[in-house]
């Protein structure tokens, strides 16, 4: 395994999978994943700057780009406007309101003791290794090498049991936590999530996934592995895989 500290645009620019395409792959599929349009969203901003700000506050500034309120409808309003887009360019545009937002959320995570101690480690260094052939990568927002803990901060809506618990089915993060631990040779009990709540209070709760979830997550991994690699092998992307089906060639649902 090779671990390195690079820039974003040499991590997402290295050939080898990410946990991201394993996510897509297994919401979806292959062809889904290898055509999908990453775009980013407003949401995506803000979770963005929270890791940026709680992980790398020395980078916020080159990083992000807090956009002021401007009159567009003036002369000068559209002048100042332009001369914001060259500031800004590169970077990551998030709003005053949203800035408030970060700062009561890494308030609140910093001043948790939990949340301290996790973030003791590596912060965003990559980690590139591969399994059968396939090269794979992980960028881990914290690893511990003494504690062989892996931090990873989430922001939500709701950060309750509840919730959360729905947020990782839902958004695949426990496949993400064995892909990690698969990258970096651990133990997926060893993973933990940093959850904050991007709506007031702007709580902070750590987590870590249950057996399920966990055998859930090793399972998810083996399927997309197979297709994944299988596409690396044939140039083949196959649509949705891993269902029952009638004899006409009809998912079951």
């Amino acid at each position: 395994m090779l671990a390195k500290k690079d820039t974003n645009s040499e991590y997402h620019s290295h050939p080898a999978v990410s946990s991201s395409t394993f996510k897509e792959i297994w919401k979806k599929s292959v062809y889904h994943a290898i055509n999908k349009e990453w775009d980013s969203t407003a949401s995506m901003d803000l979770g963005t700057a929270v890791h940026t700000m709680i992980l790398e506050p020395e980078e916020f500034n080159d990083q992000i780009y807090v956009m002021p309120k401007i009159d567009r409808r003036t002369k000068e309003g559209k002048e100042e406007y332009q001369k914001v887009l060259l500031k800004s360019q590169g970077k990551v545009i998030i709003t005053p309101e949203q800035m408030q937002i970060v700062k009561k959320i890494t308030h609140n995570a910093l001043g948790d003791d939990k949340v301290l101690d996790l973030l003791k480690g590596e912060r965003e260094i990559s980690h590139y290794s591969e399994i059968d052939g396939v090269q794979i990568k992980a960028r881990p927002d914290v690893y511990n090498p003494e504690t062989g803990m892996i931090a990873d901060i989430k922001t939500c809506q709701d950060n309750s049991p509840r919730a959360f618990r729905s947020d990782v089915k839902k958004f695949a993060y426990h496949l993400q936590a064995v892909f990690y631990c698969r990258v970096l040779g651990l133990d997926p009990l060893n993973w933990r999530f940093i959850a904050v709540e991007t709506k007031h209070p702007y709580t902070c709760q750590v987590y870590a996934l249950n057996d399920e979830q966990i055998d859930d997550g090793e399972i998810a991994f083996e399927r997309v592995f197979k297709d994944w690699k299988f596409y690396l092998e044939t140039g083949i992307a196959v649509g949705y895989n891993g269902y029952d089906t009638t004899p006409d060639g009809a998912i079951i649902l």
